[in-house]
């Protein structure tokens, strides 16, 4: 499961010091075809965490996603030393989790404690990554099914083959004690907890998955072509499993477990990995940048903590970051974060902008800073068209670009931004609304709609309720342009 949960908590002593960590100088980020991983293990073992990556991601995509194009771009990676450091961040109970960084980007944390090869939590987490690329739409049991499923992939690096199916023990187990939840309680799930009471329904959503793959196997793939189009999940199981009540799907789901469990077999498959990866390359991270990383960890960290809990902990990194390297672009980024950014935030972005002119961060940054200056508009727009020329594939980048556009009445040059970053990152609320606002400043009401209803329908359970009011109170705007 993807561990959002409620960090160790942090007595008084500990939150003021650097927590315990490795040497920086044991420090390096690894780059592989897909993946940019910093690590405290050393550069060779990094280099063979970032192998097993690759390995995991090929299985994956071969296994579940083989007919669709791979996500461009690479996943932003960190493997801790051992479980000591991850607890910094999760539960001691958890392997590692997915979240958002500070500039919109997903982030993978892992630990690498026994090493990555078989960790179930590498392949669970990175299946929530590569799912959230190609199921624009994904009710949460099938998010936490289809990870739990392909969390027991198999690789068999001899033979070449990717192989699915064997049952995860936990939820196998928890199953035949208990028995299996209702469909109907398993398809209201929405919010993400971690407690013991949910383990129903993790363990049904796994078993929903298996049951579906292996019984109704056309019908679930026509389902999930209708979540890549981003339809309403309930409206496309309905058109997929046409005449599948709840109540034969639960019928369903007991006997395909009753039969599983008697015979002691699970039917699995398996299917061809697509050739190794690329070498990768490894450079030493630095001091600063280390501090810089610890301190953005520990403010997105999982859990329930208040801003000021999280910058508490996040803060002693950040100075010991900006002591190092005054120009340090990851700290300034987290301090720009903070809710009491110091008086000079200004002259330090400036200052880092100067420094590190090849960086879109640095750019960025200093665009958002000085775009809330009423006289700062004609150089936030000359940071950003700087930005976009530095990283074109970049997704945030290209948001920023595209309202940059919009903002000086460019509504066709907006939207031919906005789509390429929603092909970078599908199914991001915030993009579709970029494309619808363009979409209407070109006359295209009719599809205008379309995409605010869709950023509406995509925007997380747990999203900020002002999200959802800025995206209705635009969908109604549009509604009235368009009469």
């Amino acid at each position: 499961m993807r561990a959002l949960a409620k960090a160790a908590v942090c007595l008084l002593a500990a939150c003021a010091t650097v927590p315990p960590q490795s040497a920086p100088e044991r420090w390096f980020e690894v780059t592989s075809e897909h993946f940019a991983v910093r690590t405290d293990v050393g550069a060779d073992e990094g280099a063979q965490l970032a192998a097993e990556l690759e390995k995991v991601r090929a299985g994956l995509l071969a296994a579940a996603w083989r007919n669709a194009a791979a996500p461009p771009g690479r996943l932003a990676v960190i493997v801790l030393r051992n479980r000591a450091e991850l607890a910094l961040l999760a539960p001691e109970s958890f392997g590692g989790f997915v979240a958002s960084d500070l500039l919109g980007g997903r982030l993978m944390v892992l630990q690498a404690e026994g090493g990555l090869a078989g960790q179930a939590t590498l392949a669970h987490e990175l299946a929530h990554v590569l799912a959230h690329a190609f199921l624009l739409r994904q009710p949460r049991w099938l998010a936490e099914g289809l990870a739990g499923f392909l969390q027991t992939i198999r690789i068999d690096e001899a033979r070449k083959l990717a192989t699915l199916g064997v049952p995860p023990q936990g939820p196998l187990h928890h199953l035949a004690r208990r028995g299996v939840l209702s469909s109907a309680q398993l398809f209201a799930w929405q919010k993400m907890s971690f407690g013991a009471e949910n383990a129903d329904l993790y363990a049904t959503s796994w078993l929903l998955v298996h049951y579906l793959l292996f019984e109704k196997t056309a019908q679930f793939g026509d389902y999930q072509r209708r979540l890549m189009r981003a339809e309403d999940p309930a409206d496309a199981f309905a058109r997929a499993f046409p005449g599948l009540t709840t109540d034969l799907l639960d019928e369903g789901l007991r006997e395909h477990l009753q039969t599983r469990l008697e015979s002691k077999t699970f039917p699995t498959f398996s299917l061809p990995l697509a050739p190794a990866a690329a070498p990768s390359q490894s450079a030493p991270l630095g001091a600063a940048e280390v501090h810089a990383l610890w301190a953005t960890l520990l403010l997105i960290s999982p859990g329930p903590e208040a801003a000021p809990e999280r910058e508490q902990r996040a803060l002693p990194e950040l100075r010991e970051a900006l002591r190092l390297d005054p120009t340090n672009v990851t700290a300034l980024w987290a301090q720009s974060t903070t809710q009491r950014p110091p008086p000079d935030q200004l002259e330090r972005e400036r200052a880092a902008a100067e420094a590190h002119a090849d960086d879109w961060r640095a750019l960025t940054l200093l665009a958002r800073t000085v775009g809330k200056m009423p006289e700062g508009q004609p150089e936030r727009d000359e940071l950003i068209a700087r930005a976009a020329a530095l990283a074109p594939g970049n997704p945030s980048v290209l948001q920023a670009l595209a309202r940059s556009h919009l903002r000086h009445k460019r509504p066709a040059e907006a939207l031919a931004v906005a789509q390429k970053a929603d092909l970078l990152h599908p199914g991001d609320p915030f993009i579709l609304d970029l494309i619808a606002g363009a979409l209407l400043g070109v006359d295209r009401c009719k599809e205008a709609l379309q995409a605010e209803q869709r950023a509406i329908e995509v925007l997380p359970h747990d999203a900020p309720e002002q999200a959802l009011h800025d995206l209705g109170a635009r969908l109604e705007f549009i509604r009235r342009r368009c009469g």
